[in-house]
Order: structure tokens, then sequence, then C-alpha cells
């Protein structure tokens, strides 16, 4: 979660308030190599791909890690669309319907898998410690 929106704080206490418990919370700042390294995945199918690492690398970030009982699809559930556009219309109570302003600046990241939520985890709460 970047803090360009202004909105760090609104987006933690909505996730809290919905009952997802929240295990670690983490400012960083992530270099242009170490955003690149993370998002490599998804340079294929990427459109504005570099435009994305630009605008991450480019203001602190906020790294949460949440858990419990089949967290990732209750999570991305609880985010909403990735597309911004669609989450106001189709799901305007998520956090990107409400938070969202582009699909580059779209409030959260939601983790694809269990398996990569670990690797995202541990990459920043551990490889950029």
């Amino acid at each position: 979660m970047s803090f360009f929106a202004g909105q760090c704080g609104a987006v933690v206490d909505a996730i809290l308030v919905a009952g997802v418990e929240i295990s670690a919370l983490k400012l960083v700042h992530v270099p242009v190599a170490a955003i690149d390294e993370f998002l490599a995945i998804y340079k294929p199918v990427t459109r504005q791909y570099h435009e994305l690492v630009k605008y991450m690398s480019s203001a602190p970030l906020v790294a949460i890690e949440v858990r419990g009982n089949d967290i990732v699809p209750r999570f991305q559930s609880f985010c909403g669309p990735f597309d911004v556009h669609v989450a106001r219309e189709l799901a305007p109570t998520t956090l990107r319907g409400i938070y969202g302003h582009t699909n580059m600046q779209n409030a959260v990241h939601c983790t694809d898998s269990p398996e990569d939520g670990s690797l995202e985890t541990q990459f920043f709460f551990r490889v950029l410690a």
C-alpha cells in the first residue's frame, strides 16, 4: 500500500474492522532493483510494468502480513477486483472500490496464492530487513 493516497490509516483500520488479523506491518522504501525483482513474474503480463516499478519505488510502502483460515481468497474478496473501475461498479464496498484511484494506484496488493504469499512475506519482512 502506498502513502501517495494519504489513506494508509483508513485502509489499515478497514482491515482491522473487518476482523482480519494483521500479524506484521512494516513501512519500507523499496529500491527500484528490489521492486523489479519482486514484480519480475508480472513483467510478461503487465502492460505498464516499468511505470509500476517506478511508482512502487517512488515512495514508502506499507507491507502488511495478514493471516487466518482461507486468508488468501478471503482477502482477495475483501480487496476487490484489480481494476478500480470494475471494483467501483461491482464491489463498491471493497478496499479497491473505496480507496483505489487508478489501476496502478489501486490501494492494495493481494497475493495470488498462499505459496506466493509466503514468498512475498519473506521478501518484505526478511529480505528487505
